[in-house]
């Protein structure tokens, strides 16, 4: 039963990497639509956009970067919470039998 949860678990962490890394690579070909939606407004001049989008860009993508770098640590970590709690409320229901 153990390693049927953990062949689900590990299924669950590479889908979850995929899903960080496909967002990290599709952010910054988003950024400039939304920057282009942003320069409609009338206030837009005065919030200085241009800078705004180059810093959310460098933002985002060095978040990204440490997400990715960090995420196989801390899913690992997550997973096993679960699992762990998974296999505690399995051991008390068998016991309450």
């Amino acid at each position: 039963m153990r390693r049927g949860l953990d062949a689900e678990l590990d299924v669950y962490k590479r889908q979850v990497l995929r899903d960080l890394k496909n967002f990290a690579e599709d952010l910054p070909q988003r950024i400039p639509v939304l920057v282009a939606k942003i320069k409609r407004l009338p206030v837009a001049d005065k919030i200085g956009v241009d800078s705004l989008a180059e810093r959310s860009e460098n933002m985002v993508s060095s978040t990204a970067q440490y997400l990715l770098a960090s995420a196989p640590l801390w899913l690992s970590k997550v997973f096993d919470l679960v699992a762990g709690l998974i296999l505690c409320c399995l051991l008390y229901t068998s016991r309450c039998v």
